[in-house]
């Protein structure tokens, strides 16, 4: 009997999160981190299967 070769699949219920701060934020949350143009918004998103932190072009808000 042959056997069949299994493919390792993505669970597509995985929690997947970016971390910052020593914090934990979901995919489309955003938070106030350093760039080499000053404080920048960053908004967690995959990128190649990874999570990663993708600058905007908004300034962080004044607190």
């Amino acid at each position: 009997m042959a056997s069949r070769a299994r493919t390792a699949q993505a669970d597509p219920h995985a929690e997947c999160y970016c971390r910052a701060q020593g914090r934990q934020f979901g995919m489309g949350e955003q938070v106030c981190l350093r760039s080499p143009e000053g404080p920048r918004m960053a908004r967690c998103v995959m990128d190649l299967n990874v999570t990663s932190w993708r600058f905007t072009q908004d300034p962080c808000p004044d607190s």
